[in-house]
């Protein structure tokens, strides 16, 4: 069993999630970071409107939810603050700290023939608490009957990776994308959050509901890393509703998310689905 970050310090080799003198700092994680596929159809848009042709919006998309224009040489990426089976009304995906508002949007584009969902969301930076990952690959005996009292061979029965963030910048928005479909919003006809309700989800499939995670670390200069060995992507994770808060306590508390990462068949070394992987940019996979 391994258990929380390898720390290689001054060996040449950067620390995963860390600095060349082996202390962890602060990380930036990025939350349902794998791209969808493109829709069908086309959209017109005229200031925050977006008139869709061939496609019903509202069978896609949500209040709440983002979409990525690929317009060229710049994408394009707006906020569905409202959609019915014809249009949407866009927002800014940008959100005023101050108010939690997302702020006006307009775009004229006439046509546009390539669009996607766009679910990734900015966690924010971690406490000084920051990742644990721990994993745990569980080793099982196997006896032959009729051979009496043999060693037992032992065998590699499975494994298992948890993952554990404490955010320091969590948002209602953020909070009802970590935690899908147990944090439920309600949105004013701007498309603002009003209220937040916790659910149970019984029944809920995480596996399926997964998604990847990405962590960067911060460089020597205050700003996000830019040496790809300091990301590291979790190629599919899942949170539960476990989390507590304390009212009215003297210091600021964070919401620490507590997940399971699964194994991504889609990615595989030598055979094997991948959990985890250090810049998957230069990751040869099978």
């Amino acid at each position: 069993m391994s258990t929380g970050l390898l720390v290689i310090p001054n060996s040449g080799i950067v620390n995963i999630l860390g600095q060349k003198d082996g202390r962890v700092g602060p990380l930036k994680a990025f939350y349902r970071t794998s791209i969808k596929p493109l829709l069908p159809g086309t959209l017109t848009i005229v200031g925050d409107l977006a008139t869709f042709s061939g496609l019903d919006p509202s069978t896609k998309f949500k209040v709440g939810q983002y979409i990525c224009i690929e317009t060229s040489p710049t994408k394009k990426l707006a906020y569905i603050a409202d959609v019915d089976s014809t249009t949407a009304k866009f927002a800014s995906p940008d959100v005023d700290r101050e108010t939690g508002k997302h702020l006006p949007f307009s775009l004229a584009l006439n046509t546009a023939t390539q669009f996607r969902p766009w679910h990734l969301r900015d966690l924010g930076d971690l406490s000084e608490e920051g990742v644990k990952i721990s994993w745990d690959e569980k080793v099982a005996p196997t006896k032959f009957a009729g051979r009496g009292e043999t060693d037992a061979n032992h065998f590699s029965s499975g494994s298992e990776m948890k993952i554990n963030l404490s955010c320091a910048e969590m948002g209602l928005e953020e909070l009802v994308s970590a935690i899908d479909q147990s944090v439920a919003p309600d949105y004013d006809t701007d498309g603002n959050i009003t209220s937040i309700s916790f659910t149970k989800r019984l029944g809920y499939n995480f596996k399926k509901n997964a998604d990847s995670l990405d962590l960067f670390a911060y460089g020597e200069n205050g700003g996000i890393s830019t040496d790809p060995r300091d990301r590291a992507r979790i190629w599919l994770c899942n949170f539960r509703t476990a989390f507590e808060q304390q009212r009215n306590a003297t210091s600021q508390t964070v919401i620490t998310l507590d997940g399971t990462v699964y194994d991504d068949i889609n990615h595989k070394k030598d055979g094997k689905a991948v959990f985890m992987t250090i810049n998957p940019e230069a990751a040869v996979f099978d």
